[in-house]
């Protein structure tokens, strides 16, 4: 095989393993997306942990230099719990995603997936000067794989965040159903 013909094939052979070389590249910068996205929501758990157990620490730490203040000793413990409780609400939403990360299409509350993606994010936006709106209809449920879901919202979340950083802003997210479809609708300032 000579001539016109073998190149044609060695045309259609180069087609198929650039495509090939395209689909692993894509696939590649998917897992790249994914785990900056990680990382930055690695940092705001952990600057937010710090926010948690610096108050803790002193509290205790001021409790126990004066034992004879019960009250004080009761606002310590009542200041533990309640940073215990967000810290233990922030790892169990952030092991909720690790683990659903194999997990099979179902039906999920939209307006719920939204709200674990804030606790996992463990960052209260009004920090940042960002403020949040959300009408999404407590009703609203979607087909689809929970962990996915999720990781695109942090994602979203997470860009539009750093673009508000400086001069702060709001972040509106909205769903509606059109025909058989729920829209989601995500933007910010």
């Amino acid at each position: 095989m000579t001539g016109p013909l073998q190149r044609r094939c060695s045309l259609h052979q180069q087609i198929r393993d650039n495509e090939a070389h395209i689909q692993l590249l894509q696939q590649q910068i998917q897992a790249v997306q994914k785990l900056a996205s990680l990382g930055t929501t690695a940092c705001l758990v952990a600057h937010e942990f710090n926010n948690l157990l610096t108050p803790m620490i002193n509290y205790a730490e001021l409790a126990l230099r004066h034992e004879e203040d019960i009250d004080l000793m009761r606002k310590a413990l009542e200041k533990t719990i309640k940073h215990g409780n967000r810290a233990a609400l922030i790892i169990q939403s952030m092991l909720g995603l690790v683990r659903n990360s194999h997990q099979q299409p179902q039906q999920i509350n939209l307006a719920a997936a939204v709200e674990e993606c804030f606790h996992c994010l463990a960052r209260d936006l009004n920090k940042d000067r960002i403020s949040v709106r959300q009408n999404i209809a407590s009703d609203v449920n979607v087909w689809m794989i929970p962990a996915q879901l999720q990781q695109v919202l942090l994602n979203l979340i997470i860009n539009a965040r750093q673009a508000m950083l400086k001069a702060g802003g709001c972040l509106n997210l909205s769903a509606h159903q059109q025909n058989n479809r729920i829209i989601l609708e995500i933007t910010d300032t």
